[in-house]
């Protein structure tokens, strides 16, 4: 697989709910009556939706929201900040999954460690176990 074929993909529902808190924002800067649902043909003049598509290589249709051609601009963003990083990426990305499980891990030990705890304490109150001391005779050597 060539570098070059490697994109990031962010879903969209992913981009919604990271956008749902400037929403606001971004709708005051928008005119009047419009919104990021409002269809690009309204908040865009031809040449500007030329010059994005030119510059940032995406494709705007007439029926695209402005949602949707923030996502593609995003995108393309995104692969772009990240193109000489491309490669180091999965290695991070197992490292970060390592340290993760391992914190969960620490989390399950713990859990297991009590658990084991409480069965040993039932076992031993309903008499299926005892516990014995046993002295051991022990020789020692001292110089």
């Amino acid at each position: 697989m060539n570098n070059k074929e490697i994109k990031i993909k962010v879903s969209e529902g992913l981009f919604n709910a990271i956008l749902k808190p400037i929403e606001g924002l971004i709708k005051e800067k928008l005119p009047q009556g419009i919104d990021l649902d409002s269809e690009v043909n309204k908040m865009l003049s031809s040449d500007q939706k030329k010059d994005l598509e030119r510059q940032f290589g995406i494709k705007i249709g007439d029926k695209d929201t402005g949602r949707g051609v923030l996502y593609k601009l995003v995108d393309f963003q995104l692969n772009n900040i990240t193109g000489p990083y491309k490669k180091f990426i999965p290695f991070g990305l197992a490292v970060g999954l390592f340290i993760t499980l391992k914190i969960i891990s620490i989390l399950y030990v713990a859990i297991v460690i009590i658990l084991s705890w409480l069965v040993l304490k039932i076992l031993i109150a309903l008499k299926f176990a005892k516990l014995e001391k046993i002295q051991k005779e022990v020789e020692t050597l001292k110089l």
